[in-house]
């Protein structure tokens, strides 16, 4: 499941890796830019988009209202399993499998019922990058290891007959009774931002709603703004060359401005 608004830098690629990842898309249309609605009708026509759901811009970052919506739909749809999904975002299966659908299932097959990604963000490093309109999977290279906590992206599960909270987790990790985790983490592959001009565009004028506010959720980004937002520097991130490297792993994104930065 996807929310979508004004994506249309990251093309087609999300609904393009869910097609090849054996996925179909229920969309929370946030009344998307003609950009993104013509995107999202595109994969309507050929079977990945299921089921588009209208949920009203308010003119500011709504993740709570958003996330209700989810955790509604999760609730109350049929499916085998639930992936809470955005558009800069890529996933892939562990090693060994083919796509998310056949490790899911085997996961399934085993027992379990929710599965974790670990999350590697790829981010231009230098203002001379620039990836929108490009083939950003490809081209990028750098990336840092983002684990604030052990589980943190726990948001693939099956639909059980009991209720699934997802607002406990902020829709990071969802939460049921009797939750049987898979010992393989699948790999989450987060695209923040495609080029230093997006990212200020992105994120620097972002407000969020009051319900986030009380609840502490995306403060950090409400709280940088065109000026205070910064590439990471090239010495925190690997470059991808092979396997993935989860050593010195971030707790923090370094773009954006904390309470408790200097």
């Amino acid at each position: 499941m996807i929310a979508l608004r004004d994506d249309a830098a990251y093309g087609h690629a999300y609904f393009q890796n869910m097609a090849e990842q054996g996925v179909e898309a229920i969309v929370i249309e946030n009344d998307a830019t003609p950009e993104t609605r013509a995107i999202i009708d595109t994969w309507a026509s050929h079977g990945v988009v299921r089921e588009v759901l209208n949920h009203p811009y308010e003119g500011h970052m709504d993740w709570s209202g958003l996330l209700a919506h989810k955790q509604e739909v999760v609730n109350t749809r049929d499916s085998d399993w639930f992936i809470l999904w955005d558009s800069d975002e890529l996933r892939e299966p562990p090693e060994g499998y083919a796509t998310l659908r056949e490790a899911f299932f085997a996961a399934g097959a085993d027992g379990f019922d929710t599965i974790n990604f670990d999350e590697f963000v790829f981010v231009p490093t230098s203002a001379g990058e620039d990836y929108v309109g490009r083939d950003f999977r490809a081209e990028m290279r750098n990336y840092y290891f983002f684990q604030p906590r052990k589980w943190q992206r726990l948001n693939a599960f099956r639909k059980l007959d009991r209720p699934i909270d997802l607002m406990a987790g902020a829709g990071h990790q969802v939460r049921f009774r009797g939750q049987r985790i898979w010992p393989h983490d699948c790999v989450l592959r987060h695209y923040l931002f495609l080029s230093d001009a997006h990212g200020r565009a992105k994120y620097g004028r972002r407000t969020v709603s009051e319900a986030d506010h009380k609840r502490g959720w995306m403060l950090e980004r409400a709280r940088t703004t065109v000026e205070s937002f910064r590439l990471p520097d090239p010495a925190l991130t690997h470059v991808k060359a092979g396997g993935w490297d989860r050593s010195r792993p971030l707790k923090r994104h370094p773009c954006f401005v904390y309470e408790d930065a200097p």
